[in-house]
């Protein structure tokens, strides 16, 4: 691993170790994050097809209405 070599010709010794774990824990906590955005609109468009519409109760009275109107024009 290059975090773990010794530059040549320097008194320094460089090592990236704790770098490199810091940096991949960042990179999995991203990609995790990433992972859960994509579930939770999954999750939401599979909600929306499968949950029940509540009839609009406008159109279930104006249904009622038609249907009271047509019935008092037969009698």
């Amino acid at each position: 691993m290059i975090g773990n070599m010794k530059l040549q010709n320097t008194k320094f010794d460089f090592d990236f170790s704790s770098e490199d774990k810091i940096l991949n824990a960042v990179w999995v906590g991203i990609l995790g994050l990433e992972v859960l955005m994509i579930l939770g609109v999954a999750i939401q468009s599979i909600w929306k097809r499968l949950a029940h519409k509540q009839p609009n109760l406008y159109q279930a009275e104006l249904a009622a209405a038609q249907y009271h109107r047509k019935m008092l024009l037969q009698s």
